[in-house]
C-alpha cells in the first residue's frame, strides 16, 4: 500500500485534492500507515517543509484513540518545525554574511580602484609639472574666474616677481605687478584680463 502522500511526489493540486480525501476515508475505516523514521522522511521528501506537511497529514488521519502515536507524532512535528525555524534563521543569516562579504569586496576593489587613480592622476600630474617646469617660456595659469591657478619659475624670474605676491596667487596683484614693467600698461592690462 503506498505511504500517505508519498506515492505521487508530482501530484497537481486536483491530485492532491484527491489524496486528501483517501486520506480522510482511510481515517473514517481506521486503517493509518505508521509515519516513516524521521531519516527516510528527509531522504525521500529531502526537504523540511515537505516532511512538515508530511508528519501534519498523517497527523489529521491518526485514530483518536492512539494517543502514544499522536502524541510522538506531535513531538516529531514540533522538532520538525524547530528544525525548519532554525534552518530558516540559519539561511538568513548565511545570506547577509554573503551580502555583507560582497559589499565589503566591491568596497574594497572601489579603493583599490581609488587608490590605482590617485597614483595615475600623481604621474600625470608630475609629468605635466615637469613639462611645465622646463619649457623656455615663462608661464601664468589663471581659471575662468580670473584666479591664479599655477605658474612657473621662468614666468616669476622673466617678470622679477617677489615672493610675497607669488604666494598669494591673486592674479591681480600678479598682472599689476608685470603690467608695471611692460611699455602700455593700460593696452597690456586690457588685452590679459
Amino acid at each position: 500500500e503506498p505511504i500517505l502522500g508519498l506515492e505521487n511526489q508530482a501530484a497537481g493540486p486536483a491530485d492532491r485534492q484527491e489524496e486528501t480525501r483517501d486520506d480522510h476515508d482511510l481515517h473514517r475505516r481506521g486503517h493509518c500507515h505508521p509515519p516513516l523514521p524521521i531519516q527516510h522522511v528527509h531522504e525521500r521528501l529531502g526537504h523540511l517543509d515537505r516532511a512538515i506537511e508530511y508528519y501534519a497529514r498523517y497527523l489529521l488521519v491518526l485514530p483518536d484513540d492512539q494517543r502514544e502515536e499522536r502524541e510522538r507524532t506531535e513531538a516529531t512535528l514540533r522538532r520538525l518545525r524547530g528544525a525548519h525555524e532554525e534552518q530558516r534563521r540559519r539561511t538568513a543569516v548565511e545570506r547577509r554574511q554573503r551580502e555583507r562579504e560582497r559589499i565589503d569586496a566591491a568596497e574594497l576593489a572601489r579603493q583599490q580602484a581609488l587608490r590605482e587613480s590617485q597614483q595615475a592622476l600623481k604621474q600625470s600630474l608630475s609629468m605635466i609639472q615637469g613639462a611645465f617646469e622646463s619649457t623656455a617660456d615663462g608661464l601664468l595659469v589663471v581659471d575662468t574666474a580670473g584666479r591664479a591657478n599655477a605658474y612657473n619659475q621662468k614666468f616669476l624670474s622673466l617678470w622679477r616677481v617677489p615672493e610675497v605676491i607669488a604666494r598669494t596667487y591673486d592674479a591681480e596683484q600678479l598682472r599689476a605687478h608685470v603690467a608695471r614693467q611692460v611699455v602700455g600698461s593700460e593696452e597690456f592690462l586690457a588685452r590679459v584680463k
